[in-house]
């Protein structure tokens, strides 16, 4: 992952981290699985990252 896909997914991170969470958090009814489960999206996205950060 080069430097320009690192920041758009921390960007991607700041933004909508939060909000994740809360809407899976009211889906799995867990806090803390709610953060493991959106951690395991932003990490697939960093492994997919040239696909994520050429999507318009």
């Amino acid at each position: 992952m080069d430097n320009r896909q690192q920041e758009i997914i921390h960007s991607l991170m700041v933004r909508h981290a939060t909000s994740m969470v809360r809407l899976t958090y009211r889906r799995v009814g867990d806090w803390h699985l709610a953060e493991d489960l959106v951690q395991e999206t932003f990490l697939t996205a960093c492994w997919k990252a040239d696909q994520v950060c050429s999507h318009p």
